[in-house]
């Protein structure tokens, strides 16, 4: 139920938002749980995402789910653009820097949001299954800091 009224906020939020520098006009839609289409990272097993609006590549809006196994991490990182980040069930922390530190990290519950602006180094952890809507202005990248701080990679 979070996950409908997650998206449909945003997608009231994207409609009404200006359309001048966005692509053709979005129409009327509805996403309900049993019509997502998770799909396993390719990377690490841990990690699902589902597209729900728009192309992330791609200039435009754009929305999608990822849902991760208690314990993931997401090594230090950074985004080209604005990162907008709502928690819809579980925990997910989170911590800014170069270096992913246990002690940094700070746990967002369910129904949290996390504004990340772009170029900000961050680092984050799973607690419990969860999972969150990331939403924003494409084209979305994800840019690594250092691929050998990656936690995963030491178990």
């Amino acid at each position: 139920m979070r996950i409908l009224l997650a998206a449909a906020l945003c997608i009231f939020a994207f409609q009404t938002s200006d359309r001048s520098q966005s692509k053709p006009a979005l129409t009327y839609r509805v996403v309900l749980p049993g019509d997502i289409k998770w799909q396993v990272d390719a990377v690490d097993s841990r990690f699902f995402a589902a597209g729900v609006l728009g192309n992330p590549d791609n200039p435009g809006l754009y929305m999608f789910l990822n849902k991760a196994q208690d314990g993931a991490t997401i090594p230090p990182h950074w985004h080209t653009r604005d990162e907008n980040l709502m928690v819809l069930s579980g925990t997910f922390l989170m911590g800014i820097g170069d270096n992913f530190d246990e002690h940094a990290l700070q746990a967002v519950p369910a129904g949290g949001y996390i504004f990340t602006p772009a170029n900000v180094h961050h680092f984050c952890k799973i607690k419990g299954e969860t999972v969150w809507e990331v939403f924003g202005e494409g084209p979305f990248t994800f840019d690594e800091v250092k691929s050998h701080d990656d936690p995963s990679q030491k178990q």
